[in-house]
Formats: structure tokens, sequence, C-alpha cells
């Protein structure tokens, strides 16, 4: 009778364990969704205060040197699609080396139109468009076959 009760108790507790972990998994799950969350909104932030930089409406010693930053890596964008559109207007010649076309050499695409980018809304971050939630534990998980949480299927169909 002993050991029958002791392996009860035994049973007992680790139904309990897997218990709590399950739910500190949901816990630190919503943790993670908050936290997805606050980085997307953190972007779209710092993308509102991008343009602001842009319109000359925002000038602070903590933010104008990042912006520079970014006004550089920006033209760097813009020198390396002027490079590539040149590798892609070369063609094969007979020598071996390729040629460019004079006409596509000679023109560089025209850079984004800046007040564009100001104006329209940044894109939905991707994080919450690859979300989805567990129909059994209610987690934020990404889409799969199975909830990394509880093991329930993800299928949708």
């Amino acid at each position: 009778m002993k050991l029958w009760g002791s392996m009860r108790q035994q049973a007992s507790k680790v139904a309990f364990e897997a218990e709590k972990a399950v739910r500190i998994k949901r816990e630190e799950s919503a943790i993670a969704g908050i936290r997805s969350q606050i980085d997307a909104k953190a972007r779209e932030l710092g993308k509102v205060v991008l343009a602001l930089c842009e319109e000359g409406e925002i000038s602070h010693p903590q933010i104008t040197p990042i912006y520079e930053e970014v006004k550089q890596l920006q033209e760097q964008i813009e020198q390396l699609e002027i490079k590539v559109a040149g590798i892609r207007a070369e063609e094969y010649s007979e020598g071996g080396a390729p040629t460019a076309e004079p006409e596509a050499e000679a023109a560089s695409p025209p850079p984004p139109p800046a007040e564009e980018s100001v104006i329209s809304p940044p894109p939905p971050p991707a994080e919450e468009a690859q979300t989805i939630a567990c129909a059994n534990c209610g987690a934020t998980v990404p889409p799969g076959k199975f909830c990394p949480e509880c093991g329930q299927s993800l299928n949708q169909e």
C-alpha cells in the first residue's frame, strides 16, 4: 500500500509540474507576442521620426547623427542599385568579356522620390502577418503544422 501511495503522489507531482510548464509557456508566449508588438511599434516610430527628419521638422542632438547615418546608407543603396542596373545591362560578346549597352550605361535609374516614402504609410510589420493564434492554447505562434507550445495541429483547412 505504501508503494501505491508513493507512486500516486509522484504521478500527481509530475502532472502538477507538467501543467505548470504549460502555463509558463503560455505566459512566455504572451510576453513574446507583446515584445513583437513593441518591436513593430518601435520600427513604425522610427520610420515616422525618419520622415520628420527628412522634412526638417525634427532636429535633436541624439537623433541627427543617426539620421545622417541613415542618409549615408540610403546613398550607398542608390549607388549599389546603379551598379546592379549596369550589370543587368551587360551582354555577352564574342570575346568572352561582357559589354554594356551604351544606352544602359549612360542612363542611371532615377532615385525614388523622397516625398513618396514620406507620404505613404509604412507596410505592416512582417512579424504580425506571420503569426497565428493556436486554437487549443491561445499562444501566438508562427505558422506551421503544430503549435510549439502545446503540440496541437495548426492546420486551418
